[in-house]
């Protein structure tokens, strides 16, 4: 589960981009960085999916059926906007309100499978033109020229599309299976997401889940704040001063560590030392520190990318 999904969702509870800014708003903040994803973390994570999930239970009028389609898609907010459109076109109001219900919220998605095979009845499918597209573009998404598809629009293949313009996309049979398929997968996931979550707790309530692994115990520390000398390789344009505002050094301690230094001029490819750098922690020089075994760190810390990734200052580490 530490892969992405084709929604770019990672981890165990396949926590998408968007879903951080979601957590955010409500104070649970997953790290994603070049050395962290803490949406492979499977304790963060869970706590990050179960405030979430709680939350989508309280917006979602207190249905686990709904709140477990909108933790797996988008459509129930598609859902939601089309029933708000619904009491507005039609002065509905107090109890005469439509409100939302898993029953309806199946109708609607039936409505889209019906609406998708009606599309499909025919020999093409209409596909609206987006910012950033090209004749060139679509064409080749459909596995045509650019001139093809221009003379089965009947259009210029020279002129520039517009956004929201109708470009009508030939289908075989087979891309028709294609197009079907690739339309209905986010709405089939919406649909067995709450049955799946739903069987999974009966079994575990009932105590048939199989056997459990014992609880993996474990401490916790912090990385500390440390400074250490680091030796840098003299490239071009560097020079006893500029390497002083880089590294946020006087002269007087370059010079300490580096007696060797005559003036402001030092010879490429020659190797320095530059004091009081802060210490780079990563696991593997963690498993050396504290004599942990590296294979013990990398299962405790699945947020951690790899072994050689540079932690935060002060990040929790579990030994």
């Amino acid at each position: 589960h530490d892969h992405p999904s084709s929604k770019d969702a990672f981890g165990p509870y396949q926590i998408t981009t968007s879903t951080i800014k979601d957590l955010s708003r409500l104070g649970i903040d997953l790290e994603v960085s070049e050395s962290i994803d803490e949406r492979c973390d499977p304790l963060l994570a869970a706590r990050a999916a179960a405030r979430l999930l709680s939350d989508l239970y309280f917006r979602c009028n207190h249905d686990w059926n709904l709140a477990l389609s909108a933790y797996n898609g988008s459509f129930i907010w598609k859902y939601w906007s089309k029933i708000r459109e619904t009491n507005k076109l039609n002065n509905l109001s107090g109890n005469k309100r439509i409100k939302p219900s898993y029953e309806g919220f199946c109708q609607f998605l039936s409505d889209r499978i019906n609406t998708v095979k009606e599309e499909l009845s025919s020999d093409y499918a209409p596909y609206s033109v987006k910012s950033g597209d090209t004749l060139s573009m679509i064409a080749s998404s459909a596995g045509l020229s650019a001139l093809e598809l221009a003379e089965y629009n009947c259009i210029d293949p020279s002129a520039a599309i517009k956004v929201g313009q109708i470009i009508k996309i030939p289908l075989s049979e087979k891309s028709k299976q294609t197009h079907f398929r690739n339309r209905l997968s986010d709405i089939s996931q919406n649909l067995v997401y709450p049955a799946k979550f739903l069987a999974v707790k009966e079994l575990i309530d009932e105590d048939k889940a199989g056997q459990q692994e014992s609880r993996f115990k474990f401490r916790t520390f912090h990385t500390p704040k440390a400074k250490a000398p680091v030796h840098h390789k003299i490239v071009k344009g560097d020079s006893v001063s500029s390497l002083c505002l880089k590294f946020k050094l006087s002269k007087e301690q370059l010079i300490s560590s580096n007696p060797h230094i005559k003036g402001d001029i030092l010879r490429l490819d020659s190797q320095i030392i530059i004091p009081d750098q802060p210490k780079i922690y990563t696991l593997r020089s963690l498993s050396d520190e504290i004599r942990i075994p590296l294979d013990r760190l990398i299962f405790l810390n699945r947020g951690i990318r790899s072994a050689d990734s540079p932690l935060p200052e002060n990040y929790e580490v579990r030994y």
